[in-house]
């Protein structure tokens, strides 16, 4: 982990990491997200372990802003914000905390396929993957 100083005189790219409890990575950004995260190298071998995982065949994982181009570019964004604003109580309040902090987003994650359907008009999961695979293939 990176000291505040380290990463004021990096000369690599610094990322900031929130982990699983079993250690794992859980997510990753060049930004530093609220709550505890910890500074580490881009060439980190947990940071590259992440990166070069397996992943779930019928999971799409994206970069924030690949996610939110895509919303853009097919007019959806300001409906997503939208329904993410207006949803009530705890589902609200984790709904806005995951799509204000999450450096990435997943195809199959039930808060995505929830406010999906909640668009007007709604998109069914398949509809959301579709997307999803247009976001990871789009130039970003």
């Amino acid at each position: 982990m990176l000291t505040e100083q380290e990463i004021l005189e990096a000369t690599q790219p610094v990322v900031f990491v929130v982990r699983n409890e079993d250690g794992s990575i859980r997510s990753y950004g060049s930004t530093r997200p609220m709550g505890s995260c910890e500074a580490l190298y881009g060439d980190d071998p947990d940071v590259q372990a992440h990166l070069n995982r397996p992943r779930d065949a019928g999971r799409i994982i994206v970069s924030r802003l690949r996610f939110k181009l895509e919303l853009a570019e097919r007019g959806l964004l300001p409906g997503v914000d939208g329904t993410i604003a207006a949803l009530p109580g705890a589902q609200g309040d984790t709904a806005r905390l995951y799509w204000a902090e999450a450096t990435e987003f997943e195809s199959d994650h039930p808060l995505v396929l929830s406010i999906g359907a909640l668009l007007d008009p709604p998109l069914s999961p398949s509809e959301i993957r579709v997307m999803f695979e247009a976001a990871r293939d789009r130039a970003a």
